[in-house]
């Protein structure tokens, strides 16, 4: 995936997890359901993709909520680097 990419990924990502349900219990229930229909190859990399994201997101979430105070500070909206 090129760089350009992977937000729109990232938020096509969050948008097709919302569409899963109303509320967070629904969308557990059906992405479990959906999961529960893979073969075990692929559920395993599922589980592993899962524990990647889930072990990141947080700090992920940080780094860009601090990047995008910075460029609004700024007036600039570009590209700054968390420290």
């Amino acid at each position: 995936m090129s760089k350009p990419e992977f937000w729109p990924a990232f938020c096509q990502l969050a948008e097709t997890y919302e569409e899963q349900g109303r509320t967070r219990e629904d969308r557990i229930r059906e992405v479990v359901g959906l999961f529960s229909q893979m073969p075990p190859m692929a559920q395993r990399q599922v589980v592993d993709s899962t524990l990647k994201l889930s072990a990141e997101m947080h700090d992920v979430y940080a780094a860009i909520l601090k990047a995008a105070h910075a460029s609004e500070q700024t007036g600039q909206w570009g590209v700054v680097w968390p420290q």
